[in-house]
């Protein structure tokens, strides 16, 4: 398991191969960002299970964070991180009660009905 990692921006990347018994309510991915660019593009963080695509990822975007669930387009979140400040990104799905949550510096900001699928 990583417990850090620092990346430069130039392509960078972790993976964990295997991650047994995952829980199957909810789940909980975290990070710390950091950014400077006044625009930014890319995968942030992205989960999934097999090499046929990502089941969610989170994605910087001009606007913002965007979320992208089950190879579905990105919706936006409108959660902006550009301010050369560390802030602490948490995105929690409930898989019981179909709700995504997004949290930034410890406050929920959004939420999101998770599709059936």
């Amino acid at each position: 398991m990583l417990s850090c990692v620092s990346f430069n921006g130039g392509g960078d990347a972790a993976r964990i191969e295997e991650i047994t018994n995952f829980p199957p309510e909810e789940m909980t991915f975290e990070f710390w960002a950091k950014s400077t660019e006044a625009t930014a593009a890319g995968s942030l963080l992205s989960y999934c299970e097999t090499e046929s695509g990502d089941h969610f990822r989170i994605l910087d975007t001009d606007d913002g964070l965007a979320i992208a669930l089950n190879h579905s387009d990105p919706f936006p979140t409108n959660v902006a991180f550009h301010d050369t400040h560390w802030h602490h990104i948490a995105l929690i799905l409930y898989i019981g009660d179909k709700m995504l949550r997004l949290y930034k510096d410890g406050i929920e900001i959004f939420t999101h009905e998770v599709p059936a699928n």
